[in-house]
């Protein structure tokens, strides 16, 4: 057999191959089978948010349509089709979607839901009339640092959420989303409380205390 042939497969054997074999597999089981996270929650008072905070780059909106949503494409926009249902069937239950154009190309989108606030995709809860939830904030990759999610919700606020009367935002924001949180910090927000979510073999578990449950849907 041919000694070239004989090496590879002894690389593919080795300690190092064994070793990057396992970290895949435990990466696969970790993200698929288990799979655990804290969303920290945070409230902003629009009446209080008065700090402007400029994108880097010059940036147009729009809100979404269905035609928007149907032209978001799956590896760009992380927008899959089944993630495209969902939006357009939040589309019609009332939620709003941003869209951040640079160049006439949308390069992100953020979501305000009125009415309800979601726990993980497909469970919610009641919020009272005055307060909305920010949620499925996205920027493509190499705008991402330009402040560009930060614009988007000037403009939900200064042009949609304030005048219907919205007082207050509700956000959340994964524990370790170092970039975000740091993003977030801008805006002057208050932690309100934590979201722990929990997925073992494909059941979801969504715990949130009865504490930060009440003060959430204090009007």
């Amino acid at each position: 057999m041919d000694n070239a042939y004989i090496n590879k497969g002894l690389r593919i054997i080795s300690d190092d191959g064994m070793t990057q074999f396992f970290k895949k597999a435990m990466g696969f089981f970790a993200y698929n089978i288990f799979y655990m996270t804290t969303l920290i929650i945070y409230e902003l008072d629009l009446e209080k948010d008065d700090k402007k905070i400029e994108a880097k780059i010059k940036l147009s909106f729009k809100m979404a349509s269905w035609e928007d949503i149907d032209a978001l494409e799956a590896k760009r926009h992380k927008m899959s089709h089944k993630m495209k249902k969902y939006s357009r069937e939040r589309l019609e239950k009332g939620d709003k979607c941003v869209l951040a154009m640079y160049n006439n190309e949308i390069i992100g989108y953020s979501w305000a839901m009125k009415g309800s606030m979601e726990l993980s995709q497909f469970n919610h809860i009641p919020i009272p009339e005055k307060k909305v939830y920010l949620y499925n904030a996205f920027v493509v990759n190499e705008f991402r640092g330009n402040r560009v999610n930060n614009a988007m919700r000037r403009y939900l606020t200064d042009n949609i959420l304030k005048n219907e009367g919205k007082t207050t935002i509700i956000g959340t924001i994964a524990k370790n989303n170092m970039p975000s949180l740091k993003s977030a910090k801008r805006m002057r927000p208050k932690k309100v409380g934590k979201i722990i979510q929990l997925r073992i073999f494909g059941l979801r578990y969504d715990y949130i205390s009865k504490k930060d449950l009440q003060h959430l849907q204090v009007p």
